[in-house]
């Protein structure tokens, strides 16, 4: 069910495209006519998307189901006309932004469909560095704030037991548990595009420098919380064959270039842009 939800947006959202680009003209007479050869390869193509877009199987029930939406699309897009939302500002402003992502959207999809999947010898060079890597494992007291970490340091300096700390002030989802935190794998020196996100980048430096068993001498911001952390386990990391690790090399190696080419991309339109017209990365899409 939750497919074919999906499936009245796609239709509206073409019979939207369709008015703002003059496929049918806002304003116009937009009564249903019949179609060309050309309309119903069209329509076709549309339909065989909208069920590929969401995962639903080309069968002529489905089929007549995107059918009987697009058509109501097509009468909804009539009433709105000969009302004249067109007209609106806020209407035309919002179609207006909605056309110039789509063009954006196309040019950086084209222009990154352009860079080159990784080389062999690249992809032995990132299963060189994978074979580098270690294995650590942490045990963590989280804290809402700085002064609660703090006060944990203080009371471990006491002599108090780490895991008892945990299961009596921890915030951390894995408490009860001791703090103890999965296996993380990572090579030196830390990089925190390469972590992505598995871990804060303060944490893995401490992980890095402490020997097995003891606790980083102060408390480590992690997001919204804070963290006295505590080695717990090192070791080796043992990557699968390299016929094996290939194909996921090859892929994280593709997404980061590609990920290079479109930063490269937005920041050169940056520079290029007039001040009367900013480019701020977060307006696109990734």
């Amino acid at each position: 069910m939750q497919k074919k939800k999906y499936l009245w947006t796609i239709c509206a959202g073409w019979m939207a495209a369709a008015c703002f680009y003059g496929g049918t003209a806002c304003g116009q007479d937009v009564s249903v006519q019949a179609a060309s050869p050309a309309q119903s390869a069209l329509q076709e193509q549309r339909i065989r998307a909208a069920l590929q877009s969401v995962g639903l199987e080309d069968t002529p029930q489905n089929r007549q189901d995107v059918r009987k939406r697009m058509a109501a699309g097509d009468g909804l897009l009539r009433a709105a006309t000969q009302a004249g939302y067109q007209n609106r500002p806020e209407v035309r402003d919002a179609m207006e932004q909605a056309a110039q992502n789509v063009l954006v959207q196309s040019y950086l999809r084209d222009q990154l469909a352009k860079v080159a999947p990784p080389t062999e010898a690249q992809i032995r060079d990132a299963y060189a560095t994978l074979s580098r890597q270690m294995e650590y494992r942490v045990r963590l007291i989280e804290t809402a704030d700085e002064a609660t970490a703090q006060l944990m340091q203080q009371r471990l300096s006491q002599g108090w037991s780490f895991a008892g700390l945990v299961r009596r002030f921890s915030i951390g989802a894995n408490a009860a548990g001791g703090g103890e935190m999965p296996w993380v794998t990572f090579a030196t020196p830390v990089d925190e595009k390469e972590l992505r996100g598995a871990l804060p980048l303060p944490l893995a430096q401490a992980m890095v420098q402490l020997k097995v068993g003891q606790v980083w001498p102060q408390p480590i911001p992690m997001g919204t919380h804070w963290v006295l952390a505590r080695l717990e386990a090192r070791r080796p990391y043992s990557p699968p064959p390299l016929e094996q690790a290939a194909p996921l090399l090859r892929a994280q190696l593709w997404q980061a270039a590609r990920e290079q080419a479109r930063d490269a991309l937005i920041n050169q339109a940056a520079v290029a842009a007039p001040p009367s017209l900013p480019i701020h990365q977060g307006d696109v899409a990734r």
